[in-house]
């Protein structure tokens, strides 16, 4: 996945959204190494001056981390994710749904069977499956738990700009 300005028609993975957010990921990044986790792609700003003028950070994998960790429990909002593992599907899903957050989830399988399974089991406001951030603007997208504040997109999003009025009349 090329790192690049979002202008150049090869970049994949653009800046995040600011210096300190940046900042903010590489912490994260660097809390997980420290709890144990283990850098498995990436994991730092990239080098060159083609970057020094943008918030870029490398898309990372970290393995070796359980649930427990807390970037494990945090929107990261980065090219960051954290590899685990699971014993079964009542894991995964108990694993998953056990975030103070619900924005958004991917399951990848083969089994469409179990994919509709659990993600109708997962406390996600989106749930992506064998697809990752394929967004319509028919379909609304907002998150539950913290990580719901309504709904952008389709009708849901259309309410945020209106505003309701009851009339009462009495003839």
């Amino acid at each position: 996945m090329r790192l690049g300005p979002p202008a150049d028609p090869g970049s994949v993975i653009g800046p995040l959204s600011s210096f300190a957010h940046r900042d903010r990921v590489g912490a994260l990044v660097a809390s997980a190494v420290e709890a144990g986790g283990e850098i498995l792609f990436g994991g730092h700003r990239p080098d060159g001056d083609s970057y020094a003028d943008g918030a870029y950070f490398q898309p990372t994998i970290i393995g070796g981390l359980d649930n427990f960790a807390a970037i494990a429990q945090e929107e990261i909002f980065g090219p960051v994710l954290c590899f685990m593992t699971f014993e079964d599907e009542a894991a995964l899903i108990e694993a998953a749904n056990d975030s103070a957050y619900g924005l958004a989830a991917g399951i990848w399988t083969g089994d469409y069977r179990r994919a509709w399974r659990v993600a109708r089991a997962l406390e996600a406001g989106t749930v992506w499956i064998n697809t990752y951030k394929q967004l319509s603007i028919a379909a609304p997208f907002g998150g539950l738990k913290l990580s719901g504040h309504g709904r952008e997109k389709g009708i849901q999003g259309m309410r945020a700009y209106q505003q309701l009025k009851s009339v009462y009349w009495s003839v």
